[in-house]
């Protein structure tokens, strides 16, 4: 039975600003491996050790998004760019139960003037799944890696905590790496689904930037929209 994603997003919405930038260019990453951009670039298999066909499938989209689209490098950026796993589900068929995983994406972002060092913003999950089960998620940073511990997914779930002030995505002086994980830490059982369809995304604002990429509003909520609005308004 084939599964398609519904709604899920891990964001970081930052309360900084990035200055006009360009995007030379940039490298996706997942479980470690290069992969390249474009639609399923992910499409996974964790296979049960003593077994043929039982495991846990992995299916979406890694990329760096604009405004709803894909980044073109060398253009210079105006408004929120962010790292994407988007259409993603997690499925587990096996005869008895599939073991824990742990997920990594990461991309190495390569700016043409100096990348950005310290961030606020938030942190966030959400998405659904079809059986009682949890999941944890981490943004990792140059010096913190925030969690969201023990995420129930049995049925909708949604969210959030709020960025350290200092933390710092730069490694570099021109490059910025974007990285967060999956795990499920209890496997998943025979027949379960957790979806991950709208994103598992890391958000950084640009400067010209009024308006985060879709989905993001949901996240933050209308008050913290309102704060940000309230102080631009005030300056």
């Amino acid at each position: 039975m084939k599964f398609y994603s519904r709604l899920a997003t891990i964001a970081l919405l930052a309360g900084a600003t990035l200055p006009a930038a360009t995007i030379t260019s940039y490298f996706l990453e997942y479980n470690g491996s290069s992969i390249g951009s474009g639609s399923n670039n992910v499409s996974d298999f964790f296979l049960e050790a003593g077994t043929q066909s039982d495991g846990i499938t992995v299916t979406g989209t890694l990329d760096l998004f604009q405004g709803g689209s894909p980044v073109t490098t060398g253009v210079p950026l105006t408004g929120p760019v962010s790292l994407r796993f988007t259409d993603a589900s997690l499925t587990c068929a096996s005869s008895t139960f599939c073991s824990p995983i742990t997920l990594f994406f990461a991309a190495y972002v390569f700016f043409e003037g100096t990348a950005p060092t310290e961030l606020e913003g938030l942190f966030g999950v959400d998405g659904s799944g079809t059986a009682p089960n949890f999941l944890n998620a981490i943004v990792a940073g140059q010096n913190d890696a925030p969690l969201l511990g023990n995420v129930s997914t049995n049925g909708p779930f949604d969210e959030s905590l709020p960025l350290p002030a200092n933390f710092m995505i730069t490694n570099g002086s021109n490059m910025a790496e974007f990285r967060f994980l999956l795990q499920l830490p209890a496997g998943m059982s025979n027949g379960e689904t957790i979806s991950l369809p709208n994103s598992l995304f890391q958000q950084l604002n640009t400067a010209g930037s009024s308006v985060p990429e879709p989905g993001t509003v949901a996240i933050v909520g209308a008050g913290l929209l309102g704060a940000f609005w309230f102080r631009r308004r005030q300056r």
